[in-house]
């Protein structure tokens, strides 16, 4: 019988090991780059406020926060025209670098934070970091 309990989750785990994840849609930017998509939805702040929020994969390193402004600053526009439609205040673009690792997956994420100002405009905050 403890054979086959053992037995039983040693199975279970090599088949949660096995799992691939969030699925992703590959997404063509307007310059032909194609970004992976995990996901869009809204997002709820503590004071109740609700945003518009994009989750992908990058092939960049999050380290590499030049490159990832630059390749963030692509997809806003096309992000844009979806969170106008939602007419929310804020947006979050979240990008994940790519999972490493054999039984543990480990990647790390940054999230780029726009907000509509007063006068329509939408701006990117940027708490310590540097404009592009």
């Amino acid at each position: 019988m403890r054979i086959r309990i053992c037995f039983s989750l040693l199975v279970l785990v090599a088949l949660l090991g096995c799992s691939s994840g969030p699925q992703s849609k590959p997404f063509t930017l307007p310059s032909g780059r194609t970004i992976k998509v995990q996901g869009i939805g809204p997002i709820r702040l503590a004071s109740g406020e609700t945003g518009l929020m994009l989750h992908y994969q990058t092939d960049l390193k999050i380290s590499d926060l030049d490159n990832l402004r630059q390749e963030v600053n692509e997809i806003w526009p096309t992000f844009q025209v979806d969170v106008e439609k939602a007419q929310v205040p804020f947006a979050v673009i979240s990008a994940s670098e790519v999972p490493e690792g054999t039984f543990i997956k480990q990647n790390r994420q940054y999230n780029f934070v726009f907000e509509k100002a007063a006068d329509g405009t939408w701006q990117r905050v940027t708490k310590n970091e540097k404009q592009p």
